[in-house]
């Protein structure tokens, strides 16, 4: 269990790991690192990724921040996280616990975190994350814990029992099959034609239990979900549940995308009186997750193993994922925070640009 290895995390140091499966455009990255910060405490980034060239919809990115202890059991509380996000990504889901849960934690490698440019440009990602998605540092504590069944008009099931109050935020991205939403959904498949160039769905989340809402909620409700279009929002529905949202936010992008054919992408912001939910679901074809996949882990002879290197050395860093999503999210961050975010992105575009051009070299 990695609540066994917190003190590693106390001490500075970070663990960093690659493991292949079979082929070599088979991989899985996990990084764990410490942050420290005087009011959130010691928060750790578990970053957790799973690249396969030959099946896309297995692959996933999950990033997760929370605040940790010395008994905190982190893989235990990601698994519960995962809970709330079983409809669209279950098989995403059995992929992660399974691998967390076996992984030889005692003999996996930690290092010292790097004072460099690299890691402080990360800090500040953390750094204006945090005060995003978690403004105030000790929201739910003085409740001892915050369980998500406990608000029946949000978690109309009552079945779930997550404790929420150590973590920050939670991003996961997957990808989904178009035909597998038509046979969960049959009347999507009358959109099919308008989306043929697009087999799969990019399917991202994040989730932050104790975001603050800046912009009321319509009186007399607890939640609402909004379509997104620039800085504007619609609102689809109150009073709806994480569970609920699960079931539509498909259908509901889906139809979007049929209707607006110039369309790449699907936002949609849930918001409740305690914690915010960020939806985006993006136009992907299997052939280009292909090339994507395998331009970046499996190229030949001495360039192969510079980029596998790289990618040793940056599997504590957040991938392109999180750039794309400040990207689209930008607007909707708190007013005083998107001078940070937008020359926090601009740094990271010239930081990109700057490797891709070095690599090209070999």
């Amino acid at each position: 269990m990695l609540s066994l290895e917190t003190h590693h995390l106390f001490a500075g140091k970070k663990l960093q790991h690659k493991f292949a499966q079979g082929p070599e455009d088979h991989l899985f990255l996990l990084c764990l690192a410490p942050y420290t910060a005087t009011e959130h405490g010691i928060e750790a980034t578990l970053l957790f990724i799973h690249k396969d060239g030959n099946t896309p919809k297995n692959n996933f990115v999950l990033i997760v921040v929370l605040q940790i202890s010395e008994s905190t059991d982190i893989v235990g509380i990601i698994i519960k996280c995962l809970q709330l996000f079983t409809t669209n990504f279950e098989p995403i889901v059995e992929i992660i616990k399974k691998e967390l849960t076996q992984l030889p934690i005692q003999d996996l490698p930690w290092v010292p975190c790097v004072d460099s440019y690299l890691y402080k440009h990360r800090d500040k990602l953390h750094c204006f994350s945090t005060q995003w998605f978690r403004p105030n540092p000790l929201c739910c504590k003085q409740h001892n814990q915050h369980k998500l069944c406990r608000s029946s008009k949000l978690y109309t099931s009552g079945s779930l029992d997550v404790s929420l109050e150590p973590v920050s935020y939670l991003f996961l991205q997957g990808q989904v099959l178009l035909s597998e939403c038509n046979k969960r959904w049959p009347s999507l498949s009358e959109h099919q034609s308008s989306l043929k160039d697009s087999r799969y769905l990019e399917v991202g989340i994040a989730f932050a239990p104790h975001s603050s809402i800046e912009d009321m909620l319509p009186a007399g409700t607890c939640s609402a979900l909004a379509e997104v279009e620039g800085e504007r929002q619609h609102v689809l529905h109150t009073d709806i549940s994480l569970e609920k949202l699960e079931e539509i936010m498909l259908p509901k992008a889906v139809d979007y995308l049929h209707k607006n054919a110039k369309a790449t992408v699907h936002q949609m912001f849930w918001k409740s009186e305690h914690g915010t939910a960020y939806i985006q679901v993006e136009k992907a074809s299997i052939g280009t997750l292909r090339t994507s996949m395998r331009t970046s882990v499996t190229v030949g002879g001495a360039r192969k193993r510079k980029l596998l290197q790289r990618q040793d050395e940056d599997v504590g860093s957040q991938p392109n994922v999180l750039s794309q999503f400040l990207n689209l999210w930008v607007a909707h961050a708190p007013l005083q925070l998107r001078g940070s975010i937008v020359d926090w992105i601009q740094k990271e575009t010239e930081s990109q640009l700057a490797a891709q051009q070095l690599h090209l070299k070999f």
